[in-house]
């Protein structure tokens, strides 16, 4: 495994410069920036589209996309993000009796970060939540977009709190991924960056 790089960060935008000390994808599962292959000699960076959340309008954020399943009620909704600056997105459940929701990018090629199969990524997101969520990771192949796996669990937090988790590798024929923070029960998670 090659030595793992930070990722810098330009206008509020991820950018190309590198430091050689610790590979940082900021993301937010619904605030993603970047991700970086653990794997690569080359130091690829996938970006990830409106990574900061800042565009789109109203409630709705440019290239992700509110998922889940079950029975519940959910509002998305667009927050100041940490620090008072930006935007964040809030996810809430109510009258929750099964399933979750989360917002994830959009499973599109132009949305979802491409991947190299073989390759581990390091995936990391400032959050708040009432109660804990998971880290839930799809992954895309010739076959369509699949759920791959929870990655953690994560505890409530009352204050932004920045985690940063690393994929197991990608099988085969992987070639994009997609993430989001998912709740499962009355409660809310906020992310950012």
């Amino acid at each position: 495994m090659t030595t793992a790089r930070q990722c810098g960060r330009a206008s509020g935008r991820a950018s190309g410069r590198v430091s050689a000390r610790v590979a940082v994808a900021l993301v937010g599962a619904l605030a993603m920036t970047v991700i970086v292959p653990l794997t690569s000699q080359a130091l690829v960076v996938n970006g990830v589209e409106n990574g900061d959340l800042s565009a789109g309008t109203g409630d709705a954020f440019e290239c992700f996309t509110n998922a889940g399943w079950g029975d519940n009620d959910d509002e998305l909704t667009a927050v100041p993000g940490r620090g008072g600056a930006g935007r964040a997105a809030s996810l809430t459940l109510n009258d929750w009796a099964s399933g979750d929701r989360k917002l994830l990018p959009s499973q599109t090629a132009g949305c979802a970060p491409a991947v190299t199969a073989g390759s581990q990524y390091l995936l990391g997101v400032w959050y708040t939540a009432t109660r804990p969520v998971n880290l839930t990771l799809f992954r895309h192949s010739a076959a369509g977009w699949t759920y791959y796996t929870d990655l953690q669990t994560l505890p409530a937090a009352s204050a932004f709190t920045q985690v940063q988790l690393t994929t197991p590798v990608l099988p085969e024929g992987t070639d994009q991924l997609s993430w989001g923070l998912s709740i499962a029960g009355d409660g809310t998670v906020v992310t950012d960056d």
